[in-house]
């Protein structure tokens, strides 16, 4: 993962993540040696602040998105073993949040 600004660069620091879409936010989590959700939340956006602005499938997905302040944001790769989580993602961020 790569990020611009201040939340975005602390979250690419961190290596492996695990991410959590609700209603409401997107949620970054830490990320278990086996590859499952950790108990440490490393950051959050409120759904309202996010936008998907780029998607590219392939081999290693990617998903490039933008949120706070101009520049923040963060892009997430995903190996060929969770492109279909990379898909259901990138659909989910393309609907409108249900209040």
């Amino acid at each position: 993962m790569e990020g611009g600004g201040l939340l975005g660069a602390a979250l690419a620091s961190t290596g492996k993540q695990f991410v959590v879409l609700t209603n409401h936010r997107l949620i970054f989590l830490s990320q278990t040696f086996l590859g499952g959700p950790g108990k440490n939340v490393l950051g959050e956006v409120p759904r309202e602040q996010l936008a998907l602005v780029e998607v590219k499938m392939g081999i290693v997905s990617l998903l490039r998105l933008s949120f706070g302040t101009p520049g923040d944001g963060v892009a997430l790769s995903f190996p060929r073993v969770d492109k279909k989580n990379a898909e259901a993602l990138a659909e989910a961020l393309q609907q409108a949040p249900i209040a």
